[in-house]
Parts: structure tokens; sequence; C-alpha cells
């Protein structure tokens, strides 16, 4: 039996325990402090006194060493690797100290020194470099060798002196540091110790002493005893209060306060002062002893009393005896037991005569040396459960449990004895009937055709586990502790003993989900369910469904220790039951997936069995019908009448009944008609109560019916009209070829004519700007110009009529694509469904073409309707238009989907007047042939690229203007232009502001608004700029621009922002760089999406 500690001694223990660790831990970071100071060079941590010795770099590891083992020590016994550590460590310190102190006492140098750090060496000039003083080396050995001693369990009172050696050591090189006392500190004087070394062996003695508090002196200390509390008290004064003193004698003397006699004198007066309460103190201590002594011995009458109360309410027979086995006292229960109390001083030599006694199943007589208080007298061992079988002085046989024990005193010696006597005749009788019972139960299970079993637990499983853990604790620790033959053979084995033993997982599949839900619901329920369904593997790897019934069996604290249960076979029935869920299944997916309506009904019409065709035309779901009548769902009595008579007819006759025309108004209140056949079922009996229907929606077939009977009368009068529309279209066609030729012709008139006019246009602009001509000449120029606009808007007529004759053909608008886009745009969005998504790239700044905002607005409205149009079905459909610049002259539109596409056919003819892929309600055919007529009259052309799935792209070609209306569109640049010829500046500011500039001339831009400067060199101007000046014009900003008109305009070169026309004065040059320019003055701005629309592409 383990010893009892008291509560207060055990916290006590504990402190000490915790003490020590601290010691330790300190100690240990004291060495690796040390360590650190070598591997880093820190004289400071190495000494932890400023200019003190530094601890050796083997010292350091030794007492580190030893700070581990010390907390080792702590670490409780049974691992193998703590034991191999903690003697590893202890074994390295002892070699380690042993090896050192060796060197000094043969004169050795065995080379140890600096071996585990070259650079380990003394601070201050040493004859042993890196060598620890000998001190050091005899604290480590008797370190080591306390440590071993403490790691036993015999030897606690050496290892713990040795403890105290090192302790007091340390504490004499501590003293010697804070007294100054060089003799103390080191020996020989030439080998001083490191304050860390000190303090380090002073805490590593200390820790040793207090991590063994239950062994050896430390016991005592550590005891709640009067003597274990006096010494946690003394100990300390007498340690801590000397060393007080001394230091402040020598602090006072150091300083001069007083003299060594005067020091002296104080240093004696303090001891005497201190022994003196340590004797008051130990008085007191024993004064409170003897008070202790006298309410003891009150307490133990007190106790006696008590015992003799509690002798007396105890329901088993007590005897007490002396040393010789003579009876003292007996209680009340002896008395009843036995049927009289016992003699006075009855010996154990008279145990026979006076009480008799056999053992169980035996007619033998106990002895009375064999009674059991007798043996344990004798033998000081304690008697147990001694089973006997003895008879009452008034005859009564009854059977008890003898129990015997020592009493001893406080030095071990027998003083006495116990003899407790249990009557356990009532279990008794209760073991017989229960062994009958179990008899019984036995049989019922054997001969069980349910398989009975009980599974049992490693250690009983605790309610207060999270119920997965429950789980999974009973998967890895319930095993089948017993079963019947019946459930060894559904597992399929032939005896129970194959089974009992195994771990109930090997049966209870765990991947299982079934099995996880039932052992839940068997936790859930307060571990008792019924009727509970699991998935079991059987000795062929077969699995076997069983239904179960289970209850468990809890201690008193709750923890389930084992369950009892019985299960039976269900796995063909649930394949039964599975077959035919699938086999309903089967039929339901076939009735629903029958359009026409099914059904059956009873007598009374009260729906049987329906399909979904039927509650989709009642607008209810299947499991609503079933009860109920048509009368519940339909509010036309006519109809329900009528089904309920036809039924009952066919339940009458048995006959089958085909209804060719029914009308049935369903949930929306529109009137549909069925065609039905109703048939009977016959039950086995030959009675008929229940009748099948089978009804077909013949709704669209009968609409079918009468649109074409209307179709047929409309059909003649359409051809009619047809025929007469067509002979009127014959006529507009032959007028819109001849109107077609016109226009073809005057195009190409006009075209001609204005190749014509546009050098004289030109010339003439030139001219006008020339100062130097006289007034007679300037008036010509005049009159000839105004017949050269005459000329211009007569060609500018020919190409309008060319392309839509019953239009207004007034001169071509100049639009501007950005400002026409923000204006266009809701249009072109409003158009397409909800589905489509319609974007934008948006062309450089400043792009214009030579068309009207109304005609491009028409173009790309009817290129965007058809787009959205043809993606109306589309779920991610996408219109897409772009505007760029192709080049000085030519701007292209592109109208891309991501639609159908359309075949070669509807390609080549999606032009033609007329053609279209809608209905003739939806569409006149005429879209494209618009567009078509509206992209050529402003001198543009259409491309088509479409094939099927691939999507459509219209690329609209069109005049590109580089000038922009006043108040049509954005600002408009400013060029500066810098010639001194005047008809070269005329001609080059008239053909500026066609492009969209604001001109100023300049000798040379005064600020920073200038987008251009054109400069002339060697063109006869009065000064020529320099070409510096324009390369640090254009450089200042990047979006500007420079031309340089005539001279070879050196240096200029290179420069992409800079253009150059050598030579004379060539109109077309400067008209095609200043057109280059114009394009390239405005970057291109960010794509913007305009949000859901869709991309499929039907023709108009």
């Amino acid at each position: 039996m383990g010893q009892c500690i008291p509560s207060g001694e055990r916290h006590v223990r504990t402190q000490f325990k915790v003490g020590s660790a601290v010691a330790s831990a300190v100690a240990g970071g004291i060495g690796l402090l040390a360590l650190c100071g070598w591997v880093f060079d820190i004289p400071l941590a190495r000494s932890l006194l400023p200019g003190g010795p530094s601890m050796s770099f083997n010292s350091s590891v030794g007492f580190t060493l030893a700070s581990v083992a010390a907390l080792l020590l702590l670490w409780p016994r049974g691992r193998w690797w703590r034991e191999a550590a903690f003697y590893g460590c202890a074994g390295a310190i002892l070699v380690l100290g042993a090896l050192t102190l060796s060197q000094y006492v043969f004169g050795w140098n065995l080379g140890i020194d600096l071996l585990l750090h070259p650079r380990g060496a003394w601070d201050e000039p040493s004859s042993y470099p890196g060598r620890m003083a000998p001190t050091t080396s005899m604290k480590l050995i008797l370190l080591g060798a306390a440590l071993c001693l403490l790691g036993g369990r015999r030897a606690a009172w050496v290892g713990q002196s040795l403890a105290a050696v090192v302790g007091l050591l340390g504490l004499v090189t501590i003293l010697g540091t804070i007294y100054g006392i060089q003799d103390l500190q080191s020996f020989p004087p030439t080998a001083a110790v490191s304050a860390g070394t000190a303090v380090a062996s002073f805490l590593l003695g200390i820790a040793l002493l207090m991590a063994t508090p239950d062994r050896g002196p430390m016991a005592i200390v550590s005891s709640r005893t009067l003597t274990g509390s006096m010494a946690r008290r003394i100990l300390p004064l007498v340690i801590v209060v000397p060393s007080m003193l001394g230091f402040t004698r020598v602090i006072g003397e150091s300083v001069g306060l007083y003299g060594i006699g005067v020091g002296s004198a104080l240093l004696v007066a303090g001891n005497v002062v201190l022994f003196t309460a340590l004797v008051l103190y130990v008085l007191g201590s024993l004064r409170v002893v003897e008070q202790e002594g006298i309410r003891a011995q009150e307490a133990l009458r007190r106790s006696e009393e008590q015992l003799r109360a509690v002798l007396e309410a105890l329901p088993v027979a007590v005897f007490i005896t002396d040393a010789r086995g003579r009876i003292e006292m007996a209680n009340p229960a002896a008395e009843s037991l036995w049927g009289s109390m016992p003699p006075p001083s009855l010996g154990p030599e008279r145990y026979g005569e006076f009480y008799r006694a056999c053992r169980p199943g035996t007619d033998r007589r106990v002895e009375p040396h064999e009674w059991g208080l007798a043996r344990a007298l004798v033998s000081g061992a304690a008697v147990t459960a001694e089973e006997m079988d003895i008879e009452a002085l008034d005859g009564r046989r009854r059977t008890i449990l003898n129990y015997a024990l020592p009493i001893r005193d406080g030095m071990g010696a027998i003083v006495g004895g116990v003899a407790v006597n249990i009557d356990i005749t009532a279990r008794k009788q209760m073991e017989i009937a229960l062994r009958q019972s179990e008899e019984r139960y036995r049989t019922f299970i054997e001969n069980s055709s349910e398989g009975i079993w009980r599974f049992e637990f490693d250690e009983p499983l605790s309610p207060d586990l999270p119920e997965e853990e429950q789980v999974r604790y009973t998967y890895e620790h319930a095993y089948f502790a017993e079963c019947n033959v019946a459930l060894a053979r559904q597992y399929g084995y032939e005896s129970p003993e194959e089974i009992v033993g195994r771990p109930l997982k090997e049966f209870l599949i765990p991947d299982n989900p079934r099995n996880r839900e039932f052992l839940l619901a068997f936790i859930r329920s307060g571990y008792r369910l019924t009727e509970a369904e699991t998935h079991e593997r059987t000795a062929d790897g077969e699995e076997r469904i069983f239904m179960n019934n289970l209850i468990g069996v809890r201690d008193d604290r709750g923890r389930l220790l084992r369950a009892w249960g019985s299960q039976r076979d269900i796995t063909d029935r649930k394949l039964a039951q599975r077959f035919l869920i699938r086999e309903q299944e089967f039929l339901r997916q076939v009735i629903d997936a029958t359009p026409s309506m099914v059904f059956v009904k009873d007598w009374n019409g009260r729906f049987v069995l329906a399909n979904e065709a039927l509650a989709k035309v009642y607008g209810v779901r299947v499991e609503d019908l079933i009860g109920r009548t048509d009368a519940d769902f339909s509010s036309h009595p006519d109809e329900v009448a009528a089904f309920l008579r036809d039924d009952r007819e066919v339940m009458l006759t048995r006959r089958q009944k085909l209804i060719p025309e029914e009308p049935v108004t369903d949930a929306e209140g529109r009137r549909r008609w069925f065609s039905t056949i109703k048939v009977p079922l016959v039950e086995a009996d030959g009675t008929c109560s229940r009748v099948l229907g089978v009804a077909t929606d013949i709704t669209d077939r009968k609409r079918a019916e009468e649109i074409l009977r209307s179709s047929n009368e409309r059909l003649e009068e359409a051809i009619r009209n047809r025929t007469r529309e067509l002979e009127e279209s014959y006529v507009k066609l032959r007028h819109s070829e001849r109107m077609a030729f016109v226009g073809t012709l005057s195009a190409g008139i006009g075209h001609d004519i204005g190749n014509l006019l546009l050098p004289i246009r030109e010339r003439l602009e030139s001219l006008a700007h020339d100062d130097s001509l006289p007034e007679t000449t300037r008036a010509d120029l005049a009159t000839t110009r105004t017949g050269l606009n005459y000329l211009t808007r007569l060609t500018s007529a020919l190409r309008i009529l060319a392309a839509d004759p019953e239009e207004d053909h007034g001169p071509a608008d100049v639009t501007d694509v950005a400002a026409w886009w923000h204006e266009a745009e809701p249009l072109l969005h409003s158009v397409l469904p909800r589905n489509v998504t319609l974007q934008w790239s948006p062309p450089p700044r400043g792009l214009a073409v030579r068309i009207g905002a109304a005609a491009l607005t028409q173009v790309v409205f009817n290129l965007v309707q058809n787009a959205g149009d043809a993606l109306a079905d589309f779920p991610d459909g996408r219109v897409h238009v772009s505007a760029e610049p192709v080049d000085e002259a030519w701007a292209r539109f592109v109208v891309a989907d991501n639609g159908p596409g359309m075949t070669d056919v509807v390609r080549e003819r999606c032009m033609d007047p007329f053609f279209t892929t809608k209905t003739r309600r939806v569409s006149t055919g005429m879209g494209l042939t618009l567009v078509h007529g509206l992209v050529t009259k402003a001198g543009g052309r259409i491309d088509l690229e479409s094939a099927p799935g691939q999507g459509t792209t219209f690329r609209i070609t069109l005049p590109a203007a580089a000038t922009i209306p006043a108040g049509g569109g954005p600002a408009r640049p400013l060029a500066v232009v810098s010639v001194g010829d005047r008809r070269t500046a005329g001609f080059v500011c008239a053909l500026l502001g066609s492009m969209g500039f604001d001109v100023a001339e300049q000798s040379a831009p005064d600020g920073a608004a200038a987008d251009l400067w054109v400069v002339a060199a060697g063109v006869g101007g009065p000064s020529e700029p320099d070409v510096a000046r324009v390369l640090e014009f254009v450089r200042v900003e990047p979006g500007r621009r420079a031309l340089i008109i005539g001279g070879d305009s050196p240096g200029a070169e290179g420069s992409e922002r800079v253009l150059h026309v050598p030579g004379r004065l060539d109109p077309l040059a400067i008209r095609r760089a200043l057109q280059k320019i114009a394009g390239q003055l405005a970057p291109a701005k960010p794509e913007v999406v305009h949000g859901p629309v869709a991309d499929q592409r039907a023709v108009r």
C-alpha cells in the first residue's frame, strides 16, 4: 500500500519542487548566458560583473548540463529517454569535473580545456588558458555524484549531503565576492572563480536539495511536524542574517565608518541577538508542543468516545483485543451475531470453546490458533475476507466474512488487534438464487433463435465525452464478452468462442454512416435503444443488416460498463423492401413521364392514384390529389357529375369505356379537351370498386382542326391579295432599277468633276490671300470662286441623288464620332434585349466622318437592331461597335456580334430589297437596303463577313473629315502658321481651317495653347526659324506636332512629331502631311461597355 501524505505536507513539497525548478532554470540561464558570451564575444555575459573573472567555456557547459539534469530529476520516472538523458547529463558532468581536477593533481594537459571552444581562454593571464578553477571542478564532481545518487531511491542522505556541500562552496565564494576577500574567491590564487560560477553552484545545490523533499534530511524539513516547520523558518534566517551582518561590517569598515574592533563587536552583537531570538522561538515552540499535547490527550478521549459510539452503531460485529488476543471490547452487533457477549478477557486459547465455526463446505471445526485474529497477532499480517460458517450460541447458523489485523504503535510494535465479522448469510442465499437464475437465463440464451450478446469496454465509457468521441471510443475499446450460438451463426461462425474477445469494430462496419447514426442514437437515448438497424460484416466478408435492441449498464458515476442486446437478421427483408420500392419508383416514373393523365378512383370518386399530368391540370401536387375527388378542384359541377357517372358505369358493367371527347376546365380556367379510356379493376374475389383511367389531351388537335378550316377560307383571299401586291411590286422594282441607273451615272459624273475641281480650288484659295494682286484680278478671282462653289454643290447633289433619290439632297455634313456616339448610344442601347451587352471602342479624339449625324445614326441603328433581334435567345449576347481611322482619308465603323451568323444564301441576298429572314409583320426587308444606300451616298462602302455559328461583322468605310463643325464637338486644335510667303501662308491657313483647326499667323507660338506649328524654311520668308526651336516646341508637350515646309531642315529628321515637306511648294504633299498630323493629335479613349444586351443577327 502507498504512503498517505497529508494534503498540507503535499502542498509544502510541491512548493519545494517548484522552487527547485526555478533555481535550476536560473542556473541553466547563467550557463547559457556565459556560452553566448563566448560565442558572441560578450565579456559581461561571461563574468556577470564588470571586470570580474569569466566563467570558462567548459564550466558553462557543465552548469548547463547540471541544470538540465536537475530539471529531469523533477520529471516523472518511467520513460527510457528521460533516464538516458538524466544519467547522460550527470555522467558528463562527473567526467568533465574529474578530468579537469586530474590535470591539476597530476600536472597533465589532456587538451580538454579548449576542446569545445578554442577561444574559451581566460580573459586575464593564466597558466592554464581556458581551464576551470579546481574548486569549480570539485563542484562539478560533487554535482554529478549527487545527481546519480538522488536519481536512485536509497542514497538520498548522501546525495543531499553532497548537494549541501556544493551549495555551501558556492555561498562561500559569493560571500568572498561580496566581502571582497580574494582568498575566498580563488583557490589557488591564480585560479579565480567567476561570480556566475558561484551563483550557479549555489543555486544548483539548493535545487538538488529541494528536488527530493520526500527523502533524506529534506523529508524532515518539508514535513508538517513542528520540527519541519521550525526548520523551514530557522534555516533561512541562519543563512541570510549572519551573511547580511558580515556584509554590513565589511561595508562599514571599507568606507571608514568604524574600525575593525567596532565592526567585530557589531557582528558579535548581531549574532547574539539572532541566536537569542532563535532560542526564544524554540522555547515558544516547545510551549506550543506542550499545549498541543494536552489538547491531543483531550482529543484522544473524545476520539475514544466517538470510536465507542461508532462501534455501537456499526451493523457488523467488531472485536478489539490486547496484544495477547484477550477481548477487551465488542460492539452490540457482535452480541446480535453470536447470540451473547464474550466473557471478559477471553483469550485465543478459548476461542474454540465459546465460538464454533467451520470452513465452508466442510464439517471440520476451526481450531483456536486458526482463527484469523490469532494468526494476525502472531504473524502481524492482516486477514481479509475469510469466509466461515458459524453456529451462534442460540443455535442459528450463519455465514460470515472474517477480517483481522494487528494494531501497532508508533514504533511498529503490535499492541492489539481488531476482528470484524460481516454476516453474509442473506448474500449467500441471494448468490444461490442468482446461480439458479443464471442457469435459467443460460438455458434461454442458448436456445434462443435471436442473437444475444454482451459487449464490454477496456475502461468504462464516460458520458462527459463529446458524442463523436464516444462513438470513436466504442469502436476502439468495445469487445464481445459473451454471445449465444445463434449470434455466432449469424456472423458465419460455429461457436461463440470464435467471437468472444474480438473487438466490436470487426463486425460493426466503421465506415458505414448508418452504424455511426446507430451509436449516436444509443448515446443520445441514455444508452437504451430499441429496433435500431445496423450494417455488419460476417466471417466471409458479406455485409448483412440486423435489427437490434440493446440496453447499457452504468456504474454509480454514470459511466457505461457494458451493454446487453439482441439482434435478428433482416437482410432478406430489406432486400425485398428495396426491390419493392424500386419497382414502385419505376412505376411512378413511368406514370409521371406519361403525357396523358393516369388515375385510379374508387366508387365515391376519390383518387387512389394520380400522375403529374393530372396534378398539373388541376394546379396541385400529386399528393394533394390522393383521397380527394374532382369536386375538390373543379368549379364545374356538370363536368364532375359526368366524370362520376362514367366511372360508376364502368365499375358496374365491368367493361371498359372510350370517351372520344370530354371537356375539362383546368386550374387557370381554360377549357381543354381529352380523349379518355376507362377500365374496371376487378379484385380477386370478383368485386370491382376501382376504375383506371387514361386521358389524352386533344386540345391542340381540336384547335388545329378549327385553324385549318379557317385557314382554308383565308387562303384564297390571301392568294388574290398577294397576286395584286406582286403586280404592284413589279412596277416599283422597274422604277427602282431606273433610278439606280440614274444614281450610278450621277455618282460617276460627280466623282469625276470633283477630282478636276480639287487642284483649281486649292490654287484659288492660295491666290485669295495674295495681297499683291490688283483689284480687278481679285474681283475676277471672286467670280471664279463663286462658279466653283456652284459646281461643288452640283457634284454633292449628284452624289446624294445616287444614294437615295427620295431624300433631301443638301451638302454632306461632317459628324464628330465621339459627339455622335454620346447622342446615339441611348437609342442604340434601347433597341437591344436585356440579355445582350452593347460594347463601344471609342475612336481617337477628333475623328470625324463626312456623313450626316442622322444618316450615320440610321446606318448603325439598323445594324445594331438586326443584331439584337438575332441574339434574342442567346444568354450571353454581345454587340460590339467601334470606329477607327483607316488612313488620312478614311475611317471605318465596325458592327460585330457573336450570334448565329448567316448562311451563304442569306449573306449574298441580305442587301436585296424586300429580302428578310423575319416575318412580314416584323420586317419589310428594306433595312439593309437603306443602310447600303446611305453609306453609298456618303461616299463609303459596306463589307460583310459572316458564317453559321461564327457571328456577323459589318465594316462600314466612310470618308474621314479633319474638321469638326463649330459648336458641334470638342475644342478645336490651334495651329500657328509662321510662313513669310503670303500665297503659301494663305494656302496653308485655308487647308488647316478645312481640317478643323483654329489658325493664328504668328512669327512663333507665344504660349502653351498651340497644338501645331507650321514654319517655312527657305521659302521666301523674311526670317527662317531655328530648327532647335522647333524641336524644343514639340518636346515641351507630348501632344504637339510641327511641320517644316521647304529647305533641307537639318537636324529635324528622326523626330516622329516633326514632319518635313522638302523642296519647293507642293500642295498635295502639304495636304497629306497636315492630314497625317490631324489624325495623330488626339489619343483613343478606353472601351466603354453598356450593359446587358444580346447578340444574334436576323436580317431585316
